[in-house]
C-alpha cells in the first residue's frame, strides 16, 4: 500500500479542491438563510431585530447597574465575607486545581464558539435562520456586555491558589465563564425542550444545563479566577440574555412564521 492510498478521502484531496469543497458548503449555507429568511415576512424580521436591538442595550444598562451597586458593596465592605468564604470552600474542596481546570473549560471560549458554530450551522442547514442567529448572538452579546463590565471596573481576582499564579490578568467581575455558558447552553436546552412532548426530556434538558453552569462556575472559583459574587454577577447576565432572546424569538412571531 502506498503512502497516498493510506489516506483518508479528505486528504487525498488537492489543497484547491478542499477550499472548493469548504466554498461549496459556505456557499449553500448561504443559500438555505436567504431561502430562510425569505420565508418569514417582513413584519417579524422587523419585530425580532428590534426585540434584539433594544436587549442588547438593556443588557449594557444591566452590566453598568451591576458594577455599579458591586463598586459600592465592595468599599462599604459588605463583601467582606467573600475572602474567609473562599478560602474555606477552597480548603474543604475535592475538587483538585487540575479537574478545575478541566471543568471549566465547558465555558471557555474555545468551546463555545465549536458548539455556536455547529449548531447555528445546522440550524441555517434546515433553514431557520433566526434560530442560527439567536445562538451566535447568544454568545456574542453576552461576550461584548461582559466586556464592559472589565472595562469599566477592574476588579482584582482573588489571590487565594497559587498566589493568583494561574488566575487571567485582566478584572475578575463578572465571570464570563458563567454566563456565556448559561446562555448558550441553556438555549440549545430551550430548542430541545420546545421539540419534546416529553416532561421528563424537558427536565432533563434544564438539569444538564444547571450542572454545567454549575461545574464551570465552581471549576473557575476552584481554581482562584473568581470571588463568589463574580460567578453570580455572570449568572444574573446570562438569565436574563437568555430569556430576553427567547422572549424575542417567540414575542417577534419568527417562529410561528418559519414553522409554517
Amino acid at each position: 500500500m502506498t503512502a497516498m492510498e493510506g489516506r483518508s478521502p479528505a486528504e487525498r484531496l488537492p489543497g484547491r479542491a478542499r477550499y472548493w469543497a469548504l466554498g461549496r458548503l459556505v456557499g449553500e449555507l448561504g443559500h438555505r438563510f436567504a431561502d430562510g429568511w425569505r420565508a418569514v415576512p417582513p413584519g417579524p424580521r422587523r419585530r425580532w431585530i428590534a426585540w434584539m436591538v433594544g436587549g442588547l442595550l438593556l443588557a449594557a444598562g444591566l452590566m453598568e447597574l451591576l458594577v455599579a451597586v458591586m463598586q459600592h458593596l465592595v468599599a462599604s465592605g459588605a463583601l467582606a465575607w467573600e475572602r474567609p468564604f473562599e478560602a474555606h470552600a477552597l480548603a474543604t474542596s475535592t475538587m483538585s486545581i487540575s479537574s478545575a481546570i478541566w471543568f471549566q473549560t465547558i465555558g471557555t471560549d474555545i468551546t463555545l464558539w465549536i458548539l455556536v458554530l455547529l449548531t447555528a450551522g445546522i440550524a441555517v442547514w434546515v433553514r431557520r435562520p433566526f434560530r442560527g442567529l439567536a445562538i451566535a448572538f447568544a454568545y456574542l452579546v453576552l461576550d461584548w456586555v461582559v466586556r464592559i463590565g472589565w472595562a469599566t471596573w477592574h476588579r482584582p481576582r482573588p489571590d487565594l491558589v497559587l498566589g493568583g499564579a494561574i488566575a487571567p490578568g485582566f478584572a475578575s467581575f463578572p465571570s464570563g465563564h458563567t454566563g456565556k455558558t448559561l446562555v448558550v447552553y441553556g438555549l440549545l436546552a430551550f430548542f430541545w425542550a420546545s421539540a419534546s412532548r416529553s416532561w421528563i426530556e424537558r427536565v432533563l434538558a434544564f438539569a444538564i444545563v444547571a450542572g454545567l453552569d454549575f461545574l464551570t462556575a465552581y471549576g473557575r472559583m476552584r481554581m482562584g479566577a473568581h470571588w463568589p459574587s463574580d460567578l453570580a454577577g455572570g449568572f444574573i447576565l446570562g438569565l436574563f440574555w437568555l430569556g430576553w432572546t427567547i422572549l424575542a424569538l417567540k414575542a417577534s412571531g419568527v417562529e410561528r412564521a418559519a414553522q409554517r
